[in-house]
Formats: structure tokens, C-alpha cells, sequence
């Protein structure tokens, strides 16, 4: 017989699990705070937990909300707002001062084809007609 049915037959699953969760959740919000001592990023502005900083540049007294990420050159002005669960992701991207970007908002500084139709990158579009081009496609 396994651990968790012993322990449910003794009515204790449900209070050991919750116990456990809770314990790691607390080690990692510890481990988090001794990644952000070495980073002065994190003494400027308030950063939460799960946040992929990259090379961002932050300019000062910003927020930083969970699980946001970085990837490329990235500036963010002084006192703007990235919100929970958004991405930042290819070239160089500059948000200005005073600017505020909601939760799960992604932001790509990356080039698509411009031969195209329409800009639109998806395949399923028109079941990949259009990857063709206007010109060529329609005649």
C-alpha cells in the first residue's frame, strides 16, 4: 500500500499536502531572494518571483509582475509597468517612461515576410494560399 493511501485512510493527505505545498513555495520564495541579492536590478525597481530578466535594462523604481520575460536588447523607461505573464522577446524593444503594459502581453521585435498578402504569420490563414504573395497567387 502506498504512502498517500495510508495517510488517507488516516485522514492526514489532505493536511500533509497542503503542509508540503506550502513549505515549497516558502523555500523557493527564499531561493528567489538570494538570486536578487547579487543583482542591483532588484534593489531599484520591485520585481516578483519567476521573472526571466535577460539583459533587460530597467531604469528605475519599475514593477516587474510574475513570470514576465526577457529575451534580447530590452530598455524599460523609468517608473513603467510590466504586467503578470507578458514577454518581451527578439531585437532591440524600448518602452518609454511612464508606461504601463497589461498581463499577458507579448511584444516581438521580429521581422516577417512583407511579400506576402496580408502580414498575418499564422499558416492556417486561407489554408497557406496566401503564402504565395499577392502578385503571383491572384494573377
Amino acid at each position: 500500500m502506498g504512502i498517500g493511501k495510508v495517510l488517507d485512510r488516516l485522514k492526514l493527505y489532505r493536511p500533509v499536502k497542503r503542509m508540503l505545498r506550502d513549505w515549497a513555495t516558502k523555500i523557493g520564495m527564499s531561493l528567489d531572494l538570494i538570486e536578487r541579492t547579487d543583482d542591483p536590478r532588484y534593489q531599484q525597481n520591485r520585481i516578483l518571483s519567476n521573472v526571466l530578466l535577460g539583459n533587460v535594462k530597467l531604469e528605475g523604481d519599475n514593477f516587474v509582475g510574475q513570470n514576465v520575460e526577457f529575451h534580447g536588447n530590452v530598455l524599460v523607461g523609468y517608473k513603467s509597468t510590466i504586467g503578470h505573464h507578458s514577454i518581451l522577446f527578439g531585437g532591440d524593444i524600448s518602452v518609454g517612461k511612464y508606461c504601463q503594459i497589461g498581463p499577458y502581453v507579448a511584444l516581438y521585435a521580429l521581422n516577417h515576410p512583407d511579400s506576402y498578402l496580408t502580414t498575418y504569420v499564422g499558416r492556417r490563414l486561407f489554408n497557406r494560399e496566401l503564402q504565395q504573395g499577392c502578385s503571383s497567387h491572384w494573377g
